[in-house]
């Protein structure tokens, strides 16, 4: 069966996940590290993605409901009902657009989420409760990649907009405490994607490669000699192969 969105518990002595068993029948389990114990956590009919194991020992999911909006709830790790983030009998689900990540902020309470709408253009907002503040909106035509909380007080991301294709880590200043900006925006990498930072503040990327020169394909000696250019360089080139 397909298993999608791998998260970690936060001691790091599980790994939950979903896992699709039939068409309208699908799981939500939780496995050891060691392998030993691999147990269901809920049973949905839809899907019901993963995407954070927060403080509480809550997993927090979401998914769609029949207009298109996204539904986010949470269930108990050790099992149960999925339910509400904001307590009550109401869903969050006034969320339109690609909501794909969504992290638990430092007091355990507040959901920092990352937001990209239909119309082109990404969003960052912090949900506490029923409130939810809105800390910053890309340009048009751009996308926000997985936010993520830094503890020196800074939310950082990577943007791609429509001139700009190749992502830039951008940070904002972040008081934890009043769930507000505290700063201007500025850049901290270009060309760089897939965040993430350590606990001691230590930032780690992918940085991504500029092939707007294009890909150049070459003949090359048995000793790696570069013998001649083959045609035009091309912007991108996949498996060549010789005839016979």
């Amino acid at each position: 069966d397909p298993i999608s969105n791998i998260i970690w518990s936060p001691k790091s002595d599980y790994i939950a996940y979903f896992t699709g068993v039939e068409t309208d029948k699908h799981e939500l389990r939780k496995v050891s590290i060691n392998g030993m114990e691999n147990s269901l956590i809920v049973n949905t009919a839809g899907n019901y993605y993963p995407r954070f194991w927060g403080s509480d020992d809550s997993i927090l999911v979401n998914t769609w409901d029949n207009k298109g909006f996204n539904v986010m709830l949470k269930v108990p790790s050790s099992g149960g009902d999925l339910k509400p983030i904001c307590g009550g009998d109401s869903v969050l689900s006034t969320i339109s657009g690609n909501l794909t990540h969504a992290l638990e902020l430092p007091d355990g309470k507040s959901i920092l989420i990352c937001n990209n709408l239909a119309a082109g253009r990404g969003e960052i907002f912090v949900q506490t409760h029923n409130k939810r503040t809105l800390i910053y909106s890309g340009p048009a035509q751009s996308n926000i990649g997985r936010p993520v909380y830094s503890n020196s007080g800074h939310i950082l991301f990577p943007l791609t907009t429509r001139t700009n294709p190749l992502p830039v880590i951008w940070a904002i200043p972040f008081d934890p405490s009043s769930l507000k900006i505290s700063g201007n925006p500025f850049l901290i990498a270009r060309n760089a994607d897939q965040i993430s930072v350590s606990g001691n503040g230590m930032l780690f990327y992918i940085e991504q490669e500029n092939y707007s020169k294009g890909v150049q394909l070459v003949l090359l000696s048995r000793s790696g000699k570069l013998l001649k250019n083959i045609s035009q360089p091309q912007l991108e080139i996949f498996s060549p192969a010789v005839s016979p």
